[in-house]
This record gives structure tokens, sequence and C-alpha cells, in this order.
């Protein structure tokens, strides 16, 4: 009997850690938590916070496009040491990156792709001292509808649109930048789409051995309280 009660204790403290462990999502719900124009996409590229295509219960999401039609790197976040609280999530991850991902909401309304044609996508590039990492075809559409899709891109190992693995740990820098991409009209425009909820996961190995700690931990103290 009093073996069950420990696993149990063991148990209950692992599915605790599992829902504490760090991970980190942009919800943008006050602001936009660095993210911007990228500098290097056709010029005419914005970003703003918006309601429209908030998911998952949030109240706005991230809202970004591009004039002129065809493909531009339009939303970018990037960031030194220091200098965000994911840095050193993404430099854990680069170490561990089985079963990582990225996962996000995108939300496609029809009246906001005017140079639709016959599809629209998103491109996703993760950019460290390892160089330019890219997964394209993220998100396809090929009816302009309003719709939202979830996405989830692998951060160890390739999809069928590219490869975002293999980003250096400790980097100097990290960069995540995102492409709205249609078979666009050039003089159409502007072109907008929407992201929510988007989250680095947690590995799943810390999990369990963050649990197994503290379960430890909650051990050692109740034995020291029963002497």
């Amino acid at each position: 009997m009093k073996f069950r009660k420990v696993i149990g204790v063991v148990l209950v403290s692992v599915l605790a850690c599992s829902q504490a462990v760090a991970q980190y999502t942009f919800d943008w719900e006050t602001d936009l938590d660095g993210w911007t124009t990228s500098g290097f996409g056709n010029g005419s590229e914005f970003v703003a916070l918006s309601p429209t295509g908030a998911t998952g219960g949030s109240a706005q999401a991230l809202s970004f496009g591009h004039s002129g039609g065809d493909f531009s790197w339009d939303a970018s976040l990037v960031f030194g040491a220091g200098e965000h609280p994911i840095y050193g999530l993404l430099s854990d991850v680069a170490n561990n990156p089985t079963d990582q991902k990225i996962t996000f909401d995108v939300t496609y309304l029809a009246n906001d792709l005017p140079t639709f044609s016959t599809f629209a996508n998103l491109s996703f590039s993760l950019q460290s001292d390892n160089g330019f990492k890219q997964v394209d075809g993220v998100a396809e559409i090929n009816t302009a509808a309003d719709q939202t899709l979830s996405v989830s891109i692998p951060l160890d190992g390739p999809t069928a649109g590219g490869d975002i693995s293999g980003f250096a740990s400790n980097s100097s820098f990290y960069r995540l930048t995102i492409a709205l991409n249609t078979d666009a009209n050039l003089l159409g425009g502007p072109s907008t789409v929407y992201i929510d909820n988007l989250t680095i996961t947690p590995e799943p190995t810390t999990i369990v051995l963050v649990g197994m700690a503290s379960s430890g931990l909650l051990l050692v103290r109740r034995r020291k309280s029963s002497v």
C-alpha cells in the first residue's frame, strides 16, 4: 500500500511539472513582444496587433503582410543573448531537439487576400550562427476562403517544405521570420495574414527529469517529517 502511494506521488509530480516546465508562447495579448517588420522583405511589409485571427481564448493575434503581391519576408523577431526570454529556450532546444517543434495558428480571410489567385502559404525561417534555415509551403490554401489552420514545424529534422533543424546553441543571435506568399498580381495588395499562439514546446525528457527531481524532494521531505 505504501509502495502505491509513493508511485502516486511520483506520477502526480511528473504531471504537475509537465504543465509548468519552461516553454514560451507568443499570444500578443498586450504588445508585439519584439516582433517587427523584417527589414529584408519587399519594402512594403507591415506588422500589427489585431483581434482578428485570435485563437485559443486569446484576445489578439499578430497580423502581418505586404503590398505589391507575390512573396515577402514580413514579420520578424531578432535578438542576442539575454535580450529575449526565448534565447535560453532555443539554445537548450538546439542541444536536445528530439520531438521539439514550433506550433502556431494561421488565419486567412478571403477579403484580406486581394492578391490571391490559386494559392497562399507561409515561409518560416530560423537563423543563427549556423546559417539560415527555412521551411516553405506552410499552411497552404488553394481556395480563397475564411479559414484557420494549425501548424506544427519540427525542430529535429526536415519536412517536405524544408528544414529549420541544426541551428546553433548559444548563438550570438537568433532570428525568427515569417513570409506571406501568394501567386499574386504584383499590383495587388495589401495582403494580410494572422497568426496566434506561436509556441516553442518543451523537450519531453526534461519534463520527466524535472518531475522526478521534484518528486524525490517531496519524498525526502515526507520521510524527514515522519522521523
